[in-house]
């Protein structure tokens, strides 16, 4: 499934990637990501485009 969704993502032009991640109690989770934008255009395309598709984002805003 997540890696089904990132293809979908990117076959609308999204730059979107699958991650694993360790959750409580030893869980893996699958993190779908897209981006990163630097352009706000892009990223409010990204998440509207997202939304339509019934995908709800999280914006994450990452200091380098």
């Amino acid at each position: 499934m997540p890696s089904s969704c990132a293809s979908r993502l990117r076959d609308f032009g999204l730059l979107a990637q699958v991650s694993e991640v360790k959750a409580g109690g030893g869980e893996t989770w699958h993190r779908v990501q897209v981006g990163p934008y630097d352009d706000r255009r892009e990223l409010s395309r990204a998440q509207d485009l997202m939304v339509t598709q019934g995908i709800e984002p999280l914006l994450i805003q990452l200091n380098n």
